[in-house]
């Protein structure tokens, strides 16, 4: 910029189209280039078609996260180029805590902000991977984060919002926390990105970001571990389970129980929309399907109905966009993934038109959707009143009695859980009772609830 005085100016809309009205703040500073290493050597000759190589000595941050800077080559001939260098820092091991700052997106897009990234190696055999980001005092900077597994997979997904039965559906706090249990060996990624857009009553925000990998504390408190414990078929029998939550921030507490075996399911479309039509529009229905945790497959499959000609495909969208599948084509196209285990959450079905088309585009046709999914079964024989998000996958319905428990940091949640044996008299039921947090996310500019496996308590009894 050109030295001298410089003007702001700052504008909104009217205030019946969402503008702003009231104090503002501002804050402007100024930069210069500074150095970024040592490159040796400083200077060299090439002839014509001659290379040579050059070292960059530099650091990596102090903290973890990335820096980014330029080796620039500037020639006796004329004109400037950059190499660009990016450096990361990893997460050490064990009980770490960093801090970043928070200075906000352009404010062009509600789901658009400032990103983070932090990188951490895992050795095997780790009990689980917890992280947390809390910001300094003001909640009302709403941000979403994930734990992404080396093979892609975010395998935790939340946000600052908690799940609530009053409007507007959550309840802002100031942090979040991740959680995955036996996490894989190698490098996992901690994304932080800040959207939809800041509260805008500060220039910046300082936010914590903490990691370990301790085991969740729980006490099971009598629910059954043995063979040897009898119960009787149809029966109730109620326990009460503990989880501590260690971590900075509240917690949504629900209870999961899962059989040891795999079972397929067909999913129901979220909002009981599985059919939508063609070409897609910005107001068209997209058809979404909740993916359990501890799935390890899933199949979509999109149709064309209605005697409609048109071949079709589509692409098959994780919650956070990544991985995304490619379908085949035809006027029925399928896409299949599999991975131990596979992103949980909201995934779609994007069907489109396989062209080219003339200048009339394609013709209208109808298309109805679907989804299997092969993922640890559930066991009916157990319940809570916390109610289960992932019974949604299969019956939508059921969110309305999904209830979790909140629990403040430091303290104890008492969840009941009832176990009414239906199997035959003589058989050993044996499963896994997990549990999970609820967080509210948004995807696709919308709204909508996830969670995260926080412990997991083995159980087993014989029924008689």
């Amino acid at each position: 910029p050109a030295a001298g005085q410089w003007t702001a100016y700052i504008y909104s809309r009217n205030s019946s189209a969402g503008g702003t009205t009231g104090p503002v703040l501002f804050a402007a500073q100024v930069a210069k280039y500074g150095p970024f290493g040592h490159v040796r050597p400083s200077t060299l000759t090439l002839a014509p078609g001659q290379t040579a190589p050059i070292t960059l000595d530099v650091s990596t941050p102090s903290s973890p996260g990335d820096q980014a800077g330029s080796i620039v080559l500037s020639s006796n001939t004329g004109g400037t180029g950059t190499i660009p260098v990016t450096l990361r820092s990893l997460i050490p091991h064990g009980h770490q805590s960093f801090s970043g700052t928070l200075t906000g997106g352009n404010g062009r897009a509600f789901f658009i902000g400032q990103t983070f990234y932090y990188q951490l190696d895992l050795p095997a055999g780790q009990p689980e991977l917890n992280a947390s980001v809390k910001l300094a005092d003001n909640p009302n900077n709403p941000f979403q984060a994930w734990l992404v597994s080396p093979t892609g997979e975010a395998l935790a997904f939340s946000s600052n919002d908690l799940p609530s039965s009053s409007a507007p559906g959550y309840i802002p706090e100031l942090g979040t926390q991740l959680h995955v249990l036996s996490p894989a060996q190698g490098a996992w990624t901690l994304i932080v990105t800040f959207a939809p857009t800041v509260s805008g009553t500060a220039i910046s925000e300082p936010f914590t970001v903490s990691t370990n990998q301790d085991y969740t504390r729980v006490a099971r408190n009598g629910l059954p571990d043995s063979s040897k414990v009898r119960l009787t078929r149809g029966q109730k029998y109620t326990y009460e389970v503990w989880v501590r939550n260690a971590g900075p921030d509240p917690e949504a507490y629900f209870l999961d129980a899962r059989q040891n075996v795999s079972t397929t399911l067909n999913l129901a479309e979220f909002n009981g929309k599985p059919d939508t039509t063609m070409p897609l529009t910005v107001n068209s229905n997209l058809p979404i399907y909740l993916v359990p945790t501890h799935t390890t497959s899933f199949t979509g499959q999109a149709t064309v109905t209605g005697g409609g000609s048109q071949p079709i495909l589509f692409d098959e969208g994780a919650p956070t966009g990544d991985p995304d599948i490619a379908s085949t084509a035809g006027l029925t196209a399928t896409a299949s993934h599999s991975s131990n285990p596979i992103s949980q959450g909201i995934w779609d079905i994007a069907p489109e038109m396989v062209g080219p088309f003339g200048t009339t585009g394609g013709p209208a046709e109808t298309v109805h959707t679907s989804m299997s999914a092969t993922t640890q079964a559930f066991d009916s024989q157990m319940s809570s009143p916390t109610g289960d998000l992932w019974f949604a996958s299969t019956d939508p319905s059921t969110l309305n009695s999904f209830n979790p428990q909140f629990v403040s940091p430091g303290h104890w949640a008492k969840i009941p859980v009832t176990i009414t044996p239906n199997a035959p008299a003589g058989s050993t039921v044996h499963g896994t009772l997990y549990i999970d947090d609820g967080h509210f996310v948004i995807w696709q500019f919308v709204g909508t609830l996830n969670g995260n496996d926080v412990a997991a308590i083995p159980y087993q009894y014989k029924v008689q």
